[in-house]
């Protein structure tokens, strides 16, 4: 049986609980925190 690609969602939530952002992504694992850093630093 082949595996099926991972399908990833990261959820940033502000302070206020707020979706700040949602990154998806199949293929890079390391666009997830470099993303959701982003969002966050943006959200400051």
């Amino acid at each position: 049986m082949a595996s099926l690609p991972n399908k990833r969602h990261t959820f940033v939530i502000g302070t206020d609980g707020r979706v700040l952002s949602v990154i998806t992504s199949e293929a890079s694992m390391t666009k997830h925190g470099d993303e959701a850093l982003k969002a966050l630093t943006a959200g400051l």
